[in-house]
């Protein structure tokens, strides 16, 4: 872990770190210090305090000073680690976003979203809080317990020796329940996985769950996570209770012996009352630092399940293709390519593939028949398990990926105006051509009825075919595009809106290439032919006829 940690620890991080360590050390020591100033009063008290009215006085200013340079050393602290722990956890936010931005699509798409929500939200948030505090309470806490340790050695090493045991007994008493403990955190952020899973899914479900009368097994469902979730809760506060319990008890059976063995120490002469009122304030320092390791370990096991998870993601393989410069093309090269999700799922071996532009291509097959993974693979979001997807422009090959514009089957609408989501697709679009892509895309009527408000998240205040039509247009505003996808266009579309839609964009004449994914058959209309896919295999298709993909030859430019 400390490993993963390193690459965001820069030289002004270290810095940082060693000033605290040096404020702790501080703290400590002007903290802890005026107890033996405690004792010197106690004693000048004991001996005849008219005579040392005025050493006591500058004891007593010199004691408030120093707890007062302490509260200072302190809060230093506290605010040097929480400006530390922010900036690095803000780092690891940002890295682990930009990952995200970066994993290989097919892997990302086969995660838990509610897992990679927890991880940027709940994780994330828990490590800009913890990351650096623990490590410095433990510091902390080791420093208190040398220094407590020299004291009470310079006071008497034979009551040391008595105070010492009970706070090893504490420490190992601690050490045996800290296993538990992990085990039980970790099935608590699991059970709060499957919590949020349910939440959210009935939130977002919850139409269908009021429709098909399902509100009552859901809730049931519900009950039955909140009720695992309570389970493992209490589970961990009960260990927490525990532990409460045997510290307190061991704390006061030292805080009993001690004041025994003082008393007979000052009775035999071996150390002085001021001595006695220095032990008394000096044991906690020997006792609290590993009573203080319990909650810190607690801290420590909790941090560690959040950075595993966020290094658990951010260790997932990246697109070979991310970041590559975006270059033109015209033609577009599947050369024996082989493509599959894992080693034991092939979709596609070795086919062979060319396609000129311009080009408007119908691409159909059974749902499931790797229509869409296909287009993926030749736009470059997909990269090949085998063999070669090369570009060409001008009958020389570029190296890079070409501008691609998406119809995406399952594409998300922001909530803003609907104007201001086709500028996601690009921002520098003028309002005459959003005003042409609004005609193209049949939304008149949804402008006249939303004009610039927001349309919900994911178009939620739109219908089905007002989503879709809207994000037609926010793919057709990237006019600079080479490669085009519109992925199922005419679903969710009534078959006229459908046709004068089809009709439109043909008309626009966009003289790229443009990939079709269609199940209705009522396109055929629009293209003389088409390319089948069929578990795995590659046909033309004229009518009802189909051949195989004739590798010699390439995709002709089909027009409307």
């Amino acid at each position: 872990m400390l490993r993963n940690l390193a690459q965001y620890i820069d030289g002004k991080t270290r810095l940082i770190f060693a000033f605290i360590i040096l404020v702790v050390l501080a703290g400590r020591v002007f903290t802890l210090w005026p107890i033996r100033l405690i004792e010197a009063v106690v004693n000048l008290a004991v001996l005849d305090a008219t005579h040392h009215i005025n050493s006591i006085i500058m004891i007593g200013i010199v004691y408030c000073l120093s707890h007062a340079a302490g509260a200072f050393a302190n809060a230093a602290n506290l605010y040097l680690c929480a400006y530390l722990q922010t900036d690095m956890g803000v780092k690891i936010q940002n890295r682990l976003y930009t990952k995200l931005l970066r994993v290989r699509l097919a892997v990302l798409q086969n995660r838990n979203s509610i897992e990679i929500t927890n991880a940027l939200i709940e994780d994330t948030a828990f490590v800009c809080n913890n990351l650096v505090t623990p490590m410095v309470k433990v510091f902390t806490a080791l420093s208190s317990f040398a220094l407590g340790l020299f004291f009470m050695l310079n006071i008497s090493w034979q009551l040391t020796l008595i105070i010492l045991p009970c706070g090893l007994v504490t420490s190992i008493s601690a050490r045996l329940i800290q296993k538990k403990s992990e085990e039980n955190i970790e099935g608590k952020r699991d059970k709060s996985n499957i919590l949020w899973k349910i939440f959210t899914e009935g939130i977002r479900g919850i139409i269908p769950i009021r429709v098909y009368r399902h509100d009552k097994a859901y809730g049931d469902m519900v009950k039955t996570a909140s009720k695992e979730m309570k389970a493992v809760s209490l589970a961990q506060e009960k260990l927490k209770a525990i532990n409460l319990f045997f510290m307190s008890v061991l704390f006061m059976t030292t805080i009993g012996g001690i004041m025994i063995f003082s008393g007979i120490f000052v009775v035999r002469g071996l150390i002085t009352i001021g001595a006695l009122a220095a032990v008394m304030m000096y044991n906690h320092m020997l006792i609290d630092p590993l009573i203080d390791v319990l909650d810190i370990q607690q801290d420590i096991i909790k941090l560690n399940v959040s950075l595993r998870r966020i290094f658990k993601l951010l260790s997932l393989p990246d697109d070979e293709n991310a970041g590559k410069d975006i270059v033109k093309i015209d033609t577009i090269v599947l050369d024996n390519l082989s493509f599959s999700y894992d080693e034991n799922a092939v979709l596609y071996e070795n086919i062979t593939l060319t396609i000129n532009s311009p080009c408007n291509l119908w691409v159909k097959g059974e749902s499931g028949s790797g229509k869409t993974t296909l287009v993926n693979i030749i736009a470059g979001l997909y990269p090949p398990s085998a063999g070669k997807l090369r570009y060409f422009c001008n009958n020389n090959e570029v190296h890079g990926l070409p501008k691609i514009s998406y119809l995406i089957q399952d594409g998300y609408l922001f909530d803003r105006s609907i104007a201001d989501n086709i500028k996601i697709a690009n921002p520098n679009i003028s309002d005459e051509k959003i005003s042409q892509l609004i005609a193209v895309c049949r939304l008149g009527d949804v402008i006249a009825v939303h004009k610039d408000k927001p349309v919900g998240e994911n178009g939620s205040l739109l219908s089905g075919g007002e989503k879709k039509r809207l994000r037609l247009a926010q793919m057709l505003a990237v006019d600079d595009a080479d490669l085009f996808i519109f992925d199922e266009l005419t679903s969710s579309l009534d078959e006229a809106v459908a046709f004068e839609i089809m009709n439109n964009i043909l008309d626009m004449k966009l003289n790229k290439i443009c990939l079709f994914i269609e199940h209705n058959t009522m396109v055929a209309a629009f293209f003389k032919e088409c390319l089948v896919v069929d578990e795995g295999k590659l046909c033309w298709s004229t009518g009802r006829k189909y051949r195989p993909v004739d590798h010699s030859r390439d995709i002709p430019n089909l027009t409307k």
